[in-house]
């Protein structure tokens, strides 16, 4: 599996296929800390191969200094299909976080793991 894209933003929806992404960021500004965010999306585009058809448990982590601090999905069964008769297909995974709070000020890192393994990591600041 190949992640060619993953990132945060403010809105997604997948239409046929077509995956729609909507104001994508890496940082956020506040003021004051702790800040939290009523709703963000974190996307994923995943190409797999025929022998990767089949059911596979995805994991969606915010994380900061090794500690999960927000679990978007755990352990999440999607069932990746052949849709389209191809050697290749795409996969769009669209993740709705709410209430997600960040406590400190810093780096935080959302990882994408799938059957376990981390295949894409993103950074989100939190800044003053």
């Amino acid at each position: 599996m190949i992640v060619e894209a993953f990132l945060s933003c403010d809105g997604a929806n997948d239409s046929r296929g077509k995956l729609n992404i909507l104001g994508t960021f890496n940082s956020i500004n506040s003021e004051v800390i702790p800040v939290a965010l009523p709703c963000f999306y974190i996307i994923g585009i995943i190409r797999y191969k025929k022998n990767e058809i089949g059911i596979h448990k995805v994991d969606v982590k915010i994380m900061q200094n090794n500690n999960v601090i927000f679990s978007a999905l755990e352990g999440q069964e999607i069932e990746f299909n052949d849709f389209d008769g191809n050697d290749t297909f795409n996969m769009n995974i669209i993740v709705n976080v709410i209430g997600c709070e960040f406590k400190n000020y810093g780096e935080y890192y959302i990882n994408l793991q799938i059957d376990g393994i981390l295949l894409a990591k993103s950074t989100l600041y939190i800044k003053p």
